[in-house]
């Protein structure tokens, strides 16, 4: 079922719209965001690209500057005020996130409460060593980086953890690793879970592998808001598919 800004008639989803993506209201943390970001955008140092995913929207090239990672990879500030307005709002016990990058959607998640533990996962060493810099400088303790193959760290972040409240999926931007990610992620949920795909527009093969996650029996509420796809699980409640213009 498909509905718009002014045809919501779940409660939930009614007051998702009004405190996560209506919501104006600017917090500390996106300051502290953007001055990490112009600090990034103004560098010339070159990283090795080693695309574990289905690349990037620029030009497959190898090597590429911090500069243009910060400017056409990284999270752009509007899903990223969102990923912090989600976090705000289900207020998880934990967090993983697959797809550090140079972590500028880690800051979203991790500045929204620094005592909140997140792990996130990196396969790029370059990327992960910016991204570690970076919350060292911050002084965040919050925060586990944990930087190889996904194929290795995501088993064993998903049996360290042992109970998956919030999930930001941002790795391999195709079908099958994307299907894989989510069985795997299943037998950790419960029904706080909050499961937020990125860029499930991406590809054919992207939007096959939403489509199917959604309309799979656990998932109690989907919500397509185009750049992201959000899956909440409680019980209870009609199972309804939302596409968010």
């Amino acid at each position: 079922m498909a509905k718009n800004l002014h045809g919501v008639h779940s409660p939930l989803v009614f007051d998702l719209l009004n405190e996560v993506f209506n919501n104006q209201q600017s917090y500390y943390a996106f300051d502290e965001i953007e001055f990490i970001k112009n600090q990034l955008s103004q560098s010339k140092n070159s990283i090795k690209q080693i695309e574990h995913g289905a690349g990037s929207r620029t030009k497959n090239e190898s090597i590429k500057t911090v500069s243009t990672l910060v400017k056409k990879v990284s999270i752009p500030v509007q899903q990223g005020r969102w990923l912090f307005n989600l976090v705000r709002y289900f207020n998880p016990d934990n967090i993983l996130e697959m797809g550090t990058c140079i972590g500028i959607s880690t800051l979203y998640m991790a500045l929204e409460n620094k005592n909140r533990p997140i792990v996130t996962l990196e396969g790029n060493p370059d990327s992960a060593n910016i991204a570690q810099n970076i919350f060292n400088k911050l002084g965040l303790k919050n925060i586990l980086l944990l930087q190889g193959e996904f194929e290795n760290t995501f088993e064993t972040s998903l049996n360290q953890i042992k109970k998956i409240d919030f999930a930001f999926i941002d790795g391999n931007h195709r079908y099958e690793p994307t299907i894989n990610y989510f069985n795997k992620i299943l037998p950790f949920i419960n029904e706080q879970t909050v499961l937020v795909f990125h860029d499930i527009h991406w590809s054919r093969g992207m939007e096959k592998a939403w489509h199917e996650i959604k309309n799979h029996p656990s998932v109690s509420v989907s919500i397509d808001v185009f750049f992201m796809g959000i899956l909440i699980f409680r019980k209870g409640i009609v199972k309804q598919n939302f596409v968010l213009k």
